[in-house]
Order: C-alpha cells, then structure tokens, then sequence
C-alpha cells in the first residue's frame, strides 16, 4: 500500500490540476468572447480541443491505475439494469448521429464486480458502436447467462473492421480510421480500458466483425 499511494497521488494532482485548467480556461472563454461571435467560435474550437485533451489525460491516468492494481469496491451488479442505464445516458448522442440504440432482456444478471469501471467498460462499447456507424444504424446490447456464466454482447451494423486490425483494435491509441477518430473525438484507448476491464473481471472478449457488415463484440 505504501509503494502504490504515492503514484495514485500523483495522478489524483495532476488530474485535480487539468481540470481545474480546463474550467477556468472554459469561464475565461464565455466571459471574454460571449459578444464576438466569430472570434468566440475561434476560442470554442479550442475549448473542445482542450475538451478532448482532458477526456484523454483522463483515459491514460484511468489505465495507468488498471495497471498498477488500483481497483474500485467491489459489489453486486446487475448488468441488465447497468445496460439499461448506459442505454438511458447515451440516447441523445445515438439520435443525434441517427443511430438507434437498445436493450434486450429484462432479467436480472447478476455479477460481483466494480460498478464503475463496468459502466466505463459498457458506455466505450456502446459510444464505439454509435461513432462507427451511419444513419439509420443499429446498436444492440443484452446480457444473458450462459453456461453459468455472465455474458453481455454489444452488436452493431456499422463501418465493422477490417481482419487485419481486429487484433489490434485493444492495443492502445490505435485506430483502424483516423480520420473518424479525429472527427468524432475518440481519444484510441476506449478498447485499451474495455481490455483491461475484462482482465480485472476475469472475462474472456470475442470479437466478430466484417467491413460494410458490422461488429459484435462479447
């Protein structure tokens, strides 16, 4: 425990300090620049790339603890209602990218297993299969039991991946489109996290994916 505090700390600062960056500059930006319109949008196409370089200062700090052990409490999960949430949250930004989003299954699945880190794991899989796919496309999430164990599946019929890049889609910062992940403003380590997550949970993740077709991921 001694060995590990003082890194967590450090990584508890240096986030506690790009936030507190981040809002001030955001204050900074809608006082001074509210009555210029176009030079405030200037200052707000920067403002969403500070936006983006926090979400991915906190994606890194997220895996470095992942790989230093740092775990969350561990308690009773139930992944269909865990679904439905991340299902509710992400609604608005599947209807903005005319994508529908949905949940099958009403029972209850039941896990031990922390909470946070399952909810990060599901909203990646799920905002992966809005952002990599096109209007009037489809993401679908369920968990069921099988063979005595929890199994959730994202399916969608999106942009789907190529066989050279599926093994590497884990791999951290790496993209299959560039040009996507900058438009949609992935930061590469959604996966990495969803990865890690698993080994945390002692899960096992399959991929199954066709270019044009879509991908599902277990």
């Amino acid at each position: 425990f001694r060995r590990e505090q003082p890194k967590d700390l450090n990584h508890l600062c240096f986030a506690f300090f790009v936030k507190t960056a981040y809002f001030v500059f955001r204050k900074l930006i809608k006082r001074h620049f509210n009555h210029t319109y176009r030079t405030f949008n200037d200052f707000l196409s920067c403002f969403n790339n500070s936006r983006r370089l926090l979400t991915l200062i906190e994606d890194i700090i997220r895996l470095s603890r992942l790989d230093e052990g740092v775990r969350g409490e561990v308690t009773p999960v139930d992944l269909t209602a865990l679904i439905q949430h991340c299902v509710q949250k992400l609604t608005p930004a599947a209807q903005n990218a005319q994508v529908s989003i949905s949940a099958s299954g009403n029972d209850p699945v039941l896990i031990s297993g922390d909470h946070a880190l399952l909810e990060e794991m599901l909203t990646n899989l799920l905002e992966n299969g809005i952002k990599s796919n096109h209007a009037g496309g489809y993401v679908r999430v369920r968990a069921e039991m099988a063979d005595g164990r929890a199994v959730v599946t994202v399916a969608d019929n999106g942009v789907g991946i190529a066989p050279e890049d599926q093994q590497r889609v884990f791999e951290r910062f790496y993209r299959v489109d560039k040009s996507r992940s900058k438009q949609t403003g992935g930061t590469g380590l959604g996966l990495s996290i969803v990865k890690h997550g698993a080994q945390v949970h002692h899960a096992q993740i399959a991929m199954q994916s066709a270019l044009g077709e879509g991908t599902t991921i277990s």
